[in-house]
């Protein structure tokens, strides 16, 4: 299980560590998007608008594969990386525009029910102010608009003279920047709506669980962490802003397994991650139930039998691994 663990986190930190994922495939700066791109896929569209305020376009460019990149313009021309555009959705089913005031408007799945969201950038940062989910073109025939600045949602159902509306205060809202959750309305709905021992959680709690959401969207961890609909593996809220999830099972003849997941937000507002594996062999047991059953009268000790039958039980295997994340990034820790 080790093994396989750091073969998925290599693959994870290919894609989502370091100076952001797809930088890889960008230089730094420069002054188009040929320029700017050094992938081997095509570059499907770019998007240009003034995203920093700062009076100078800034430009998005969307290339095949998900291979996405947002720079800053300069007034000398020149383009600079800000940050990787990862959505996990395809481009040719995403739109992304930016409007006269810098927002930054992402649609997915536009030919079907599509999920919309809102950016803003301030204080450094692209932060969310709303988003819709819309499901008028499929079968259920709705649509949950929320506002983040007003901390209003709104769902409406039906059309024309059936159309029904409902307004709904949403509470505890923490500031969620680009980058800090799935880009998916339904595990966004999940942390407005989510509680902590029967009352509404709190807004750093939200925030944490954002990020968790975000590794399992990402299949940053285990798959018994990716199980979305076990609430049993979800994060506790153990107070002074440490969170933590844990994953305990003992399978006769196969194996025990120990995970757990903590993170601690710091003052800086960024999250310290550490992951601990823990995984030992059972098979060998198999060997010994067998030799029990053909010799039902022995009255050799256990360690005797193992002893005859050469049986040495395997090693623990333990891992451990510290991130960082900061700004939508997981750092890994040397």
């Amino acid at each position: 299980m080790k093994k396989s663990f750091l073969i998925v986190s290599t693959a994870v930190l290919a894609l989502f560590a370091g100076s952001d994922a797809y930088a890889q495939n960008y230089k730094s700066s420069g002054k188009t998007a040929e320029e700017l791109y050094t992938g081997d896929a095509n570059i499907l569209y770019t998007v240009e608008g003034d995203i920093n305020k700062d009076g100078v376009n800034d430009l998005i460019v969307c290339a095949t594969f998900n291979d996405n990149a947002i720079f800053f313009g300069s007034s000398d021309g020149v383009y600079h990386l800000y940050k990787d555009c990862s959505l996990r959705a395809k481009v040719e089913d995403t739109k992304i525009t930016i409007n006269d005031k810098g927002v930054v408007r992402i649609q997915i799945n536009v030919d079907y029910g599509s999920d919309v969201f809102l950016f803003r950038y301030d204080n450094n940062c692209l932060r969310l102010i709303g988003g819709k989910k819309d499901r008028h073109k499929s079968d259920e025939d709705y649509d949950i608009s929320f506002n983040y600045l007003t901390a209003k949602m709104i769902k409406t159902t039906g059309t024309g003279k059936t159309k029904t509306s409902e307004t709904i205060d949403m509470h505890n809202l923490p500031v969620i920047r680009f980058g800090w959750f799935p880009m998916c309305y339904d595990m966004l709905d999940y942390l407005f709506n989510l509680t902590e021992n029967g009352a509404e959680a709190s807004a750093e709690f939200k925030e944490a669980f954002g990020i968790f959401r975000l590794m399992q969207h990402r299949y940053f961890l285990f798959g018994f962490f990716n199980d979305y609909t076990n609430d049993f593996h979800d994060l506790r809220d153990y107070g002074n802003s440490v969170y933590a999830a844990e994953f305990i099972t003992e399978r006769p003849v196969l194996y025990n397994h120990d995970a757990t997941l903590r993170l601690e937000k710091q003052r800086d507002g960024s999250y310290v991650i550490k992951i601990h594996d823990y995984h030992q062999e059972r098979g060998y047991e198999n060997d010994i139930n067998k030799f029990y059953l053909e010799h039902p009268d022995t009255e050799l000790e256990l360690d005797e039998i193992m002893e005859q039958l050469q049986i040495e039980i395997p090693e623990e295997e333990v891992s451990d691994e510290i991130y960082l994340f900061n700004d939508g990034e997981f750092i890994e820790q040397k």
